[in-house]
This record gives C-alpha cells, structure tokens and sequence, in this order.
C-alpha cells in the first residue's frame, strides 16, 4: 500500500464540521421513540416481568439522547447517530431481558460485590460493583440490573468518541468513529455482559478525549479533569495506569512539550494518585491481597524464557477479537496518520507494542489490550472511511469489506446464543449452564432443613450464583478446599455457626470432601443435574443436605492464583 492509494494523505482532514441541517424536535423525538416504543410492544406481548424497568431505561435512553443532540448542535448527521446509538441500546436491553443466557461467575460475583461496597476487593477494583448497585437500586436484582451498566457505558463510549474524532478531524470521522465502536466484536460483547472493561473502556475514551483537549489547547481545567478520569479508570481496573506512558511519549515528541514545564501536567497526576488513594490504603490494611492477585494474573514470576507460543496465541486473539482485516487497517491507518494525528497514534500504537513485549515473556489473555484500538477506529475512519468515494476501487472494497466483517461476526455473536454445541465445545458454557434451574433445586431441597441454615461450595462462582438465583437471594459462603483467595475470604464467614443446617454444592459428581465430613452430625447426597439453557446439556452437582454444624476453624488460603 502506497502513498497515491489513498487520497486522504494529499488532502487535509480538517476539523471544520459541515453545516448541519436544520432538524426539529418533533421529528427527533419521533425518531428516537420508535425504538422505544418497539421495545414496549415486544416485551408487553411477551409478557416480559420486567416490562417497567426495561421500559424505564429505554425512555432514560431517549431522554439522553434528546440532551445529546441538542448539546451537540441539533444537527441531522447528529440525530442519525443518535437514534442508530439508541436503536442499540433499546436492541440490547431486549436481548438482556429475553434471550436466556444467564449470569457469568465475574458478574455474579460483581453483584455479590455490589452487596457490600467497598474501596477495593480481592480481585477487582470497587468501580464496576459501585455501577452495578446504582442500576440495581432502579432496576432491582435481575439480569438487567447487572448488565445495564454496560449497556449505558457502551452508549456514552460512542458520544466521547464522535466528540473526539470530531475534535481531532470532522464530524464525519466522528459519526463513523462512534458507529464502529457499536459494531466492533470485543466492544459489542462488552456492551451487553457487565465485567471491569465497560468501565475501562469509558474512562479510556473520556481521558483520550481530555488529554486531546488539554494537549492541543493547553486548557488547565483538562489537565484536572484528566487525571480524575485515569484515577477512576485505575479503580475500574489497573490496565488504566499504562495511559500515562504513551501520553508522556505524546508530550515529549509534540511541540505541546512546553506545557511540561506548567504544573498542571503533575497536578493531574497528583490528583490521580489521590483518587486511588483508598485502593492503596485498602490492601495496606488486607495484607496487600490485591496487589498481589493482579501481580498473578501478569505470570511475570512464572517465565523466564521468550515464549513466541504466547506471542503467536496474542496476535491469534486480537485478530479474532477486533476481525482480521479491521485490526490491521486500524493499525496501519494510525501509523500513516501519526504526523497528522499523533495522539491516536502514541494512545494505541505504544500500549500495543507494550502488550506485544509482554506476550513474549508469558500469557497476555485477549481483552487486556482492548483500550488500544479505540484510538484506532478513530483512525481508521480518517483514513479510510471518510475519503472513501474517491479511493482506489480496490482499497475502497477492503474497507466496505472489514466493516462488514465486523459486522456480520457481531451479528453471528449474537445468534451463537441460540445455537446447540456439543459437551465441552460450547463457548458460552459459562452463560448457560442451568444456575437459574440449580438455584431453584438448592432452594426446595434446603426446605427440608431447619431454618437456621446456610449455603456454601467449594467455588467462587457456583457460590456467587447461588446468591444470585435463589429465592430470597441469601448471603452465601465459600469454604477453601484448596482454592485461591477470593472475596469470600475477607467476607463474614460461616465458621462459627454452631449448630445451623447447611446445604453444601460442589460441581461433579463428587463425594462429601474430607475436611467436611467430621463437621456434621450427618449429611445426605443428592445428585442434581440441570440442562442448559441452550442445546439441552447436562450439568451434573452434587448437593449435600448437612445437619447440626459443629464449627470448623477457618483456613486462610495461601495462593492468589
């Protein structure tokens, strides 16, 4: 690929809007109130239960969307984008509540968390549970209350991102920019399951976007402003910290170098470390346990030696995640455009090659680079997008071409819920593996107990469904056999509830463990095997109906993975 292929590199990209249309409010709230409204009519003649929430939030939807448009001028180009990001949103919140995935272990566990806030937990940050208690406290504990927080980042992601590509070249980059981030596999899937990237993902665009605004206009209040935002993003999770590397690397090779000589630059960082202040103070007085679980996760104790398997099982990830013809026209549009645009190129270009160096050394799991090809699609729109009429045919069909594919991969992501997979093939067995029907088994068989009982298992994430799923959604505990710390650890414990029933889950068909069976008086099996919500797959529990508790001293686990 040349130069002459692609006339966006003999013409400026200049950051003029066009004029917009003039566009009435009747007609945008017509616009936006369709999907609304279309909504309301599908869950009403499914007689969905959440009807009022769901349709409470699709109306929040509009409303935002309304603000929006006006704020942003009260164009038509803008209204489009708008209903096309509501549309999404109201698709999404229907997909949530009808289609019958079911929670995640992470996400259970994150509404567990959201039971009990705190400034920070074993394994994760406080950001992600603090999202899901504001939507459960409107929405209640459903599905939808867990998941919307990911529905309502996904749609304020793309605002920040039309107002940066704006920034940077014109509206249009903007609204392709915006679109793309909707259309896009690892940022669609992370729009509809609630995990610590949704909030990543939105503190990332918000900090791109101030770091632009305070770098190209030396605006003092960006710079404040920008380090609240990568403070919040550290919070949500660590992956957030690398932002200020490649901005410094911005800094540095830009004429804007002289704004490192101001203090506001080290005011922002300032304001960061004490945004994250109770983080630290958190694991100071809990034996540092999340520090030291992140610092597992990384592997870098674990190698020594340059593994290219790793490297190669990364590069593999990322094209499958981001489509293999979008990914690397994102990251050549960025590489071409770095003089023109060096923010998206040092935001993305940079912590790739970070991840890359590190994939070299141990495992590098899919979704930590995702940050970096936001700025991509940003580029990706300047470079080949926008000039696209004029392009070179062949060029012009690769483009058409790798949005496409990333749209029908999207749309496939969606569909593959409904579909039936053989035992041990199924990629979204974690989704779907009965933990509604389990929790409704667990729930009569502990009828037979006394009252005075409680729940446990040996798993994190069968005891965070558990909680989840059953009647009354009760407080449930986690014994170590063996296991990792987790946040059942710090949590009251069932230790000392002498004499209390209790029901006892483990996944397989396995016998009483050891460590538990002199802790009853007696206790009964029974098997229990629930199907999938999808393709009819059997999962086998073994429930253990124990009574009169005789107390047990508790086992601090002494690995953090």
């Amino acid at each position: 690929m040349t130069e002459s292929l692609n006339p966006s590199n003999k013409h400026n990209i200049g950051p003029a809007d066009e004029k917009p249309a003039a566009v009435g409010m009747t007609e945008a709230l017509a616009l936006m109130g369709v999907p609304w409204l279309l909504l309301v009519v599908l869950l009403w003649a499914g007689s969905v239960p959440d009807l009022y929430a769901c349709s409470l939030l699709g109306l929040a939807f509009v409303a935002a969307a309304l603000a929006a448009w006006r704020a942003l001028g009260g164009g038509r180009a803008e209204l489009y984008l708008l209903v096309f990001l509501v549309a999404m949103s109201i698709f999404r919140i229907w997909y949530v509540v009808v289609v019958s995935n079911e929670l995640s272990g992470d996400e259970a566990l994150f509404w567990e968390c959201s039971r009990r806030l705190d400034w920070c937990y074993v394994t994760k940050g406080p950001v992600a549970p603090f999202c899901i208690y504001c939507t459960r406290m409107l929405l209640g504990n459903t599905v939808l209350g867990v998941r919307a927080p990911a529905i309502i980042l996904s749609f304020a992601g793309s605002l920040l991102l039309y107002l940066l590509g704006r920034r940077i070249y014109n509206q249009r980059v903007g609204i392709l920019s915006a679109a793309l981030l909707q259309v896009t596999p690892i940022y669609a899937f992370n729009s509809i399951g609630m995990t610590t990237d949704p909030p990543l993902i939105f503190f990332w665009l918000t900090s791109l976007l101030l770091m632009h605004w305070a770098w190209h206009s030396a605006c003092r209040p960006a710079w404040i402003l920008l380090g609240l935002s990568v403070g919040l993003g550290i919070l949500s999770k660590y992956t957030m910290a690398i932002f200020f590397l490649p901005a410094l690397g911005l800094m540095l090779t830009s004429s804007a170098r002289s704004q490192l000589r101001t203090p506001w630059p080290y005011l922002a960082v300032i304001l960061c470390l004490l945004i994250i202040t109770p983080l630290v103070i958190w694991n100071a007085h809990h034996g540092w346990l999340n520090f030291f679980h992140n610092f597992g996760q990384t592997h870098l104790s674990k190698s020594n030696f340059v593994s290219f398997y790793c490297l190669a099982e990364f590069v593999g990830s990322q094209l499958g995640i981001v489509t293999p013809l979008l990914l690397p026209m994102m990251l050549w549009a960025s590489v071409k455009l770095r003089r023109q645009d060096p923010l998206c190129f040092w935001l993305s270009i940079i912590p790739l090659a970070l991840f890359l160096l590190k994939s070299l050394q141990g495992q590098v799991l899919a979704n930590w680079a995702l940050v970096c090809y936001l700025p991509g699609l940003i580029s990706f729109s300047a470079y080949f997008l926008t000039p696209l009429p004029a392009t070179n045919v062949h060029l012009r069909r690769l483009a058409k071409t790798a949005v496409a594919v990333a749209v029908a991969i999207t749309i496939a992501l969606h569909l593959v819920c409904f579909l039936p997979f053989p035992p041990g093939l199924d990629p979204l067995t974690k989704f779907r593996r009965g933990s509604a029907e389990l929790g409704n088994i667990v729930a009569k068989l502990s009828e037979k107990l006394q009252p005075r009982r409680f729940i446990f298992s040996n798993d994190y994430m069968t005891a965070s469904l558990l909680a989840f799923y059953i009647d009354g959604q009760p407080h449930t505990y986690c014994v170590n056999l063996g296991r990792r710390f987790n946040e059942f650890d710090v949590w009251p414990t069932f230790h000392d509830l002498h004499h209390y029933d209790a029901v006892l889950v483990i996944k397989g068909n396995l016998p009483m463990p050891d460590a538990l069976q002199s802790q009853f008086t007696i206790y009964q099996k029974c098997l229990v095997k629930t199907l999938s919500t999808v393709g009819g797959i059997e999962n086998t529990y073994s429930v253990f109906l124990c009574r009169d508790f005789r107390g047990m001293e508790k086992i601090v686990p002494t690995r953090y993975n």
